[in-house]
């Protein structure tokens, strides 16, 4: 008797769901550093996700503190919304670019600020 196979479907779901929360997540924090600051339905709006999309995911960006919320100016009526923009100081990225002649080294702000740089003789 052969054993039975288990469909993939399962598993191929499963990392598909992953891999589109991830792109999700990219595409929010570009937006963010482009627009910043912005709220969450202005995000909802500008990338065509569902607000509790948005939500979940800027929800896991605050914990990671990667975000920070400020209370924006509310000129139309009702609540004033909630901003978000990149937590900048606290991560910090480095960059090596090799050439023939020089490579530069450099310290970057999550929102692409160069922090300290310099050139080397190859």
């Amino acid at each position: 008797m052969k054993p039975i196979r288990r469909p993939v479907h399962a598993q191929v779901t499963n990392f598909n769901s992953k891999v589109v929360r991830n792109l999700n997540r990219s595409v929010i924090l570009n937006l963010i550093r482009e627009a910043g600051p912005i709220s969450r339905i202005k995000i909802s709006q500008l990338t065509n996700l569902n607000k509790s999309t948005v939500s979940n995911i800027v929800t896991g960006l605050l914990e990671e503190e990667l975000l920070i919320e400020e209370f924006g100016k509310g000129g139309t009526v009702g609540r004033s919304p909630i901003n978000l923009r990149l937590r900048t100081g606290k991560h910090i990225f480095g960059a090596i670019y090799f050439d023939s002649v020089t490579t530069k080294i450099a310290l970057v702000d999550i929102d692409g600020t160069i922090k300290l740089s310099s050139d080397l003789e190859t």
